[in-house]
């Protein structure tokens, strides 16, 4: 069973001419058109996807109490949620020592192929007294062999701080403008 709302057919669009994905309900307003869920101030809208396995498998909730966009995916909630503070946010359900936490990919096509141009990862290190340490990592491409490394920071080992804006490598409490906590090693100070 098929749905098509409106009668515009803009640009002579009928059902031949839809994808035969996602083309059980076509809105058709013209030049714009939409959906708009409507709900109470403390409630919730939701998209829903459903496989046959699990009946609340995927969905987009428009949260109206939150203020905020929350996404569930393969069956866990708020993998990724948006919020009124402009603040996007991945969150995982189970972490662990070295566990991948996310990243996020920037991409383009470069007339040929769509190409990940740059990639910024987190992942958690240890558990130590009950506290989570990470690291953040920027890859940047290097051309036809994909990413590399080109940024690695350390949670504990490399600190800024408001005060003062000093810069602890390997501390958490720099007393000077920079303070490094162990040997430096140089070739060549200008």
């Amino acid at each position: 069973t098929k749905l098509w709302l409106g009668n515009t057919h803009t640009g002579g669009q009928t059902w031949a001419s839809m994808s035969n994905k996602g083309n059980e309900l076509v809105i058709d307003g013209g030049a714009d058109s939409g959906m708009t869920i409507v709900t109470g101030t403390s409630n919730a809208g939701y998209i829903n996807h459903n496989n046959y396995n699990n009946g609340n498998y995927q969905h987009i909730k428009f949260d109206a109490a939150n203020a905020g966009i929350f996404f569930k995916t393969a069956g866990t909630l708020e993998t990724a949620v948006i919020d009124n503070n402009t603040s996007f946010s991945f969150n995982r359900a189970t972490v662990v020592d070295n566990n991948f936490l996310g990243h996020i990919e920037f991409k383009g096509n470069n007339g040929t192929e769509t190409h990940t141009y740059s990639k910024i990862s987190a992942q958690c290190l240890n558990f130590e007294d009950g506290a989570e340490y990470s690291d953040v990592k920027i890859y940047g491409s290097n051309g036809s062999n994909g990413l590399e490394e080109i940024a690695k920071f350390y949670a504990r080992q490399f600190l800024m701080t408001n005060s003062g804006s000093k810069v602890g490598i390997r501390t958490t409490s720099p007393t000077e403008a920079l303070h490094v906590e162990g040997a430096i090693q140089q070739t060549k100070i200008k």
